[in-house]
C-alpha cells in the first residue's frame, strides 16, 4: 500500500509508503490519502494524528513532477486535476480540528511543506532537509504554502521561495516553520509516550498539554543555523519592490554568498521568478483557501504559458540540466502579465 494506517490509544498514525521514491505524492498516493486520511479524520474515537515517511530517508520529497510531466504529454494538456487532488489534501490537514504533528524526517520538500505546514506540530530533527525548489523547475511554490511564507519577513520569504535553499531543523525553528527540534535516535521513545500517554477524547487542551511535555522532554540543543550567518547580507539584497534590482544589488557585491545566489538565480527560470517574487506580497492577502485556488491558476499558466514542461523534462526527465527557458532572463518577463496572472479573479 502507498499509505500504511494504524490506530491506538485514540492516535492515528499515517504513513506514507514510497520509500523507493523518497515517498514523492503520485495519482495512487493521493487518492489513497484523500480516502484514508478523510476517513481518519472523521473519526470521532481519534483525537491526535502523526504522519510519517516510511524508509528513514524522507518524509516526502514532494510531487511526483514526473508523473505530472508524462500525464501532461500524454493529454497534451496541463494535469489539473493532479494539483487540485493534491490541495484537496492538503485542505483535510488545514481544516481538521483534530490535533496533527509531522514528523519531518529527513527530506520535506514541496508537497511534502504543503501537506505537513497546515498541522499543529512540526517535529524536526538532525536530518531534516526542508525546501521549496520549485522555480529550478519552471515552477512556483504551490501547495497553498505562500499564505505561511508571505508571514515571513520579506527577505527571508524571497530568499526562501526564489532560491529554495535546504533548511536544517534549526533554521526552520528560528523561522517558525518547526516547532520541536529533536534527535532521530528518540522518535521511537517520543511514539511509545504518545501511545501510552492519558489521550481523552474531546478534551483537546488536555491533550495537547501532554503532546507538549512529551515533546519538551525530548527537545535536542538548539544552536544558531546558516541563517543567522547570511542574515545581514539577506536584509542588503532581498528588500527591495522588483527582482531586478535584487539582482542589481547581487552584482554590485563581490561576497560568495552574492556571487553564489546571482549564480542560483540565473540558473532558474525567469518566469517563475518573477511570480514568486510578486507572489510574495499578493499573497500577504490571501487565506489559504484563496491561495490554493490561486495556485491552480497559477500552475497552469507555468504549464501553458511558462516553462513548467521545461524545467521538469531537463532537471527530471532527461537529466541533461540545460533547461532552455524562454524568455532567459528576468529582464525579458512581461511584469504586466505576471500582474495580471496573480489578480484574484471575481469568480473566486
Amino acid at each position: 500500500m502507498s499509505v500504511n494506517y494504524s490506530r491506538e490509544n485514540h492516535i492515528g498514525f499515517v504513513e506514507l509508503n514510497r520509500p523507493d521514491k523518497l515517498n514523492a505524492l503520485n495519482h495512487e498516493l493521493l487518492l489513497n490519502l484523500k480516502h484514508g486520511l478523510s476517513e481518519m479524520l472523521e473519526d470521532p474515537q481519534i483525537e491526535v494524528v502523526v504522519l510519517t515517511g516510511a524508509g528513514n530517508r524522507a518524509l516526502s520529497a514532494g510531487g511526483d513532477v514526473v508523473e505530472v510531466y508524462e500525464t501532461g504529454k500524454e493529454r497534451g494538456a496541463y494535469p489539473r486535476d493532479y494539483f487540485h487532488l493534491e490541495f484537496e489534501v492538503d485542505k483535510l490537514i488545514e481544516h481538521t480540528d483534530k490535533i496533527v504533528l509531522s514528523y519531518l524526517d529527513g527530506i520535506t520538500m514541496g508537497g511534502g511543506v504543503g501537506l505537513t505546514i497546515g498541522g499543529d506540530y512540526h517535529i524536526a530533527n538532525e536530518k531534516t532537509k526542508w525546501a521549496l525548489p520549485e522555480a529550478i523547475l519552471g515552477m512556483v511554490p504551490d501547495v497553498g504554502v505562500g499564505t505561511y511564507i508571505s508571514k515571513l519577513p520579506q527577505a527571508y520569504g524571497l530568499y526562501l521561495t526564489l532560491l529554495g535553499p535546504t533548511l536544517p531543523g534549526n533554521a526552520l525553528i528560528s523561522l517558525g516553520l518547526a516547532t520541536h527540534l529533536i534527535s532521530s535516535n528518540d522518535w521511537d521513545n517520543i511514539v511509545r509516550e504518545l501511545k501510552e500517554a492519558d489521550i481523552k477524547i474531546g478534551n483537546q487542551a488536555q491533550n495537547r498539554k501532554i503532546i507538549e511535555v512529551i515533546l519538551d522532554r525530548y527537545k535536542a540543543p538548539l544552536e544558531p543555523s546558516f541563517l543567522s550567518d547570511i542574515h545581514e547580507e539577506l536584509m542588503i539584497h532581498f528588500n527591495y519592490d522588483t527582482l531586478e534590482e535584487t539582482v542589481k544589488s547581487l552584482g554590485e557585491s563581490d561576497t560568495a554568498f552574492a556571487e553564489e545566489t546571482l549564480e542560483g538565480l540565473r540558473d532558474r527560470d525567469p518566469v517563475a521568478l518573477q511570480l514568486i517574487f510578486y507572489k510574495y506580497f499578493e499573497g500577504k492577502k490571501w487565506s489559504r483557501d484563496l491561495c490554493f485556488e490561486m495556485d491552480e491558476l497559477i500552475l497552469g499558466y507555468c504549464y501553458d504559458h511558462g516553462n513548467m514542461k521545461e524545467g521538469i523534462r531537463a532537471r527530471m526527465v532527461d537529466k541533461d540540466n540545460d533547461p532552455r527557458f524562454t524568455p532567459s532572463t528576468i529582464e525579458e518577463v512581461d511584469i504586466d502579465e505576471i500582474r495580471e496572472v496573480l489578480k484574484v479573479p471575481k469568480s473566486l
